[in-house]
């Protein structure tokens, strides 16, 4: 097993390979610049030097001199391409070894996924800056990020679906040198993201040229028109005016489409420049495959070898219409084979072909991607463990567990013990002493388990059973909720969903904090009761110590575990480890006094 010091110095050794050659293609671009201006210049020179003394030798120098510009151009470009290829790669790694040190900036925190009515998400920082989707998310698509944001939002419930999704995690895991391909290969791509709605509506849109019957019929009879009067012309048979008539009638038809053409060619044209970088995703995935042999997924190589020669296939007709562009060429061609329309027409057949086909491709990217994602958080944690999942409802038993977004140097471990149902810890504790945390780094590390994730844990053994949490509920101006009534809905739809027969594990922090002690303990003291009586399982951290006699009525199903804070003189301290049984001291009075608070 490696160590994170270890992962560190493989990002640092990848990233000083690919500066390394980012700076030797860079130096092989420049020379090749210089030397095509050498050919061009030598090419003026020879004009000057050949033009009349020897035509002959000019004419040969002169397509040498074409043919070596050219050839020098696409070893430029292919300079070019290998130098942006180890520049994105040394970029992720740079990324990766900031998100090793906890700096997760450089990644995307999926704000716009943050929901305060979800069961979970909220209380648990698992979207926004410095959440667990940013921590994780390394995808590069619109499908893979919004796939990943599920796989949080609903995480899997069934051991045996956990048990498949850890077999995936792992495989991407073994494979960190594809994760680091596929995000700088889609890193290419300068333009915006497009969603992949943007595709489906372009599917699910009809024909334009393509359904005239007489549009479908216009090149081949053009060009047989054009076929026809050349030959006659050159026969004598027609004079050659005739056939310039022809041609003529050609092209000036072939204006009368010019300007729909064009709306079209720019509708595609972007399309095409985010498809082209997905169709390099669909080759990396089929080739993966394919390197794997029998253990590989051979509908999945398939569906991407096809998909990647569709759109290869694509890019020709569009590299074709581009034609267009040029006048000249556009005119002649046009006039003979009625090009920008046969063009066009040939795009919309591809379209007809396989527009239907674009869900499953992009599903198949998405489904790569975020697994891209799961693959290298596993990379970057070789300290944590895949759970084990089991049968028994409900268990939820750990050793040495921590919140994973804790810096290692800092993050104090505990255990966790809920081996049967029903079955409640009531957790108390003074203020800042960890009992938040510790809420938190048990619903953190449910979700990674129930992802197909390693957790932040020496081991961890769990049924999986549907989360809800209610540690941090806020009152809403604008619904006119007070903060009492926004905990009561919260605490009313996990009784229903209870009532229901759903099965759930609950993490409450201080329950009813909005109303006054009495009212506090009478509520707090029969919620938990009914929860016992509903046959479900929690976690509940609390101050109100009271709470900690329920394990008197409940002996089997409710234990008591605290977090002290030692007060020594003057000082405050917290060792963060739990305790069992209830919290003996309390700091609130202490903390007052120190920050010169009067009147106690």
């Amino acid at each position: 097993m490696q160590t994170i010091e270890e992962v560190k110095q493989h990002y640092r050794k990848i990233l000083k390979e690919t500066q390394a050659v980012s700076k030797e293609k860079r130096y092989m671009m420049h020379f090749i610049g210089t030397f095509r201006l050498v050919v061009v210049l030598g090419g003026i020179g020879s004009i000057v030097l050949f033009w009349h003394s020897n035509p002959e030798l000019l004419a040969l120098w002169g397509l040498l001199a074409v043919a070596l510009f050219l050839h020098l151009g696409k070893q430029h470009d292919r300079f070019a391409y290998n130098a942006e290829g180890a520049e994105a790669t040394g970029r992720i790694c740079e990324q990766e070894l900031q998100g090793l040190e906890g700096h997760y900036e450089g990644f995307d925190g999926g704000d716009e996924y943050i929901d305060a009515s979800h069961p979970f998400t909220t209380d648990l920082d698992v979207f926004g800056p410095h959440s667990l989707f940013q921590s994780l998310n390394r995808t590069v698509t619109p499908m893979g990020k919004r796939l990943l944001a599920h796989w949080m939002q609903q995480p899997l419930d069934t051991k045996e679906d956990i048990e498949g999704h850890q077999l995936l995690v792992r495989e991407m895991a073994a494979d960190d040198a594809f994760c680091r391909l596929f995000r700088s290969c889609a890193q290419r791509y300068k333009g915006a993201a497009v969603d992949e709605k943007h595709f489906y509506r372009w599917a699910a849109t009809p024909t334009v040229l393509l359904p005239h019957k007489l549009l479908r019929w216009a090149s081949p009879a053009v060009a047989a028109a054009n076929l026809l009067s050349i030959s006659l012309a050159a026969l004598g048979v027609i004079p050659w005016t005739l056939a310039a008539l022809v041609w003529a009638l050609a092209v000036v038809a072939g204006f009368l489409f010019t300007k729909k053409i064009s709306r079209l060619q720019n509708d595609y044209d972007s399309f095409w420049r985010i498809l082209h970088s997905y169709g390099l995703l669909l080759t990396l995935i089929a080739n993966n495959e394919a390197e794997k042999g029998a253990g590989g997924d051979s509908h999945k190589r398939e569906y991407c070898a096809q998909g990647s020669k569709a759109v290869e296939a694509l890019g020709r007709l569009m590299k074709a219409l581009d034609q267009r562009n040029n006048v000249l060429v556009c005119v002649l061609l046009n006039g003979l084979f009625f090009w920008e329309v046969r063009q066009m027409l040939r795009i919309e057949r591809w379209k007809q072909a396989y527009g239907v086909k674009f869900a499953l491709w992009l599903q198949l990217i998405g489904l790569t991607d975020a697994l891209c994602s799961l693959g290298t958080f596993v990379f970057n944690h070789p300290h944590y463990h895949f759970p084990t999942l089991t049968d028994k409802p409900f268990t939820f038993e750990a050793t040495g567990l921590g919140h994973p977004l804790m810096p290692v140097e800092q993050c104090v471990t505990n255990d966790v013990d809920i081996p049967v149902r029903p079955f409640f810890l009531v957790i108390t504790g003074a203020n800042m002493a960890g009992k938040s945390t510790y809420l938190r780094s048990i619903g953190a590390n449910h979700l990674l388990a129930c992802m197909g994730l390693p957790v932040c844990a020496a081991s961890l053994t769990l049924h999986p059973a549907h989360l809800v949490t209610s540690l941090r509920t806020d009152d809403s101006l604008a619904r006119g909720e007070s903060y009492f009534f926004a905990e009561l809905k919260r605490l009313k739809g996990i009784i229903e969903q209870l009532q229901a027969g759903k099965t759930l594990f609950i993490l409450l922090d201080e329950i009813l904090k909005g109303t006054n002690s009495r009212d506090k303990q009478k509520g707090s003291l029969a919620l938990v009761r009914q929860l016992v009586a509903l046959n479900t399982n929690g976690v509940i951290a609390t101050h109100d110590v009271l709470l900690g006699t329920l394990a008197e009525s409940f002996p089997d199903h409710i234990r008591n575990y605290c977090f002290e804070a030692e007060i020594t003189g003057d000082r405050l301290s917290f060792s963060y480890k739990l305790k069992a049984g209830v919290a003996q001291n309390m700091n609130a009075s202490f903390l007052m006094q120190q920050m010169g608070i009067t009147g106690l």
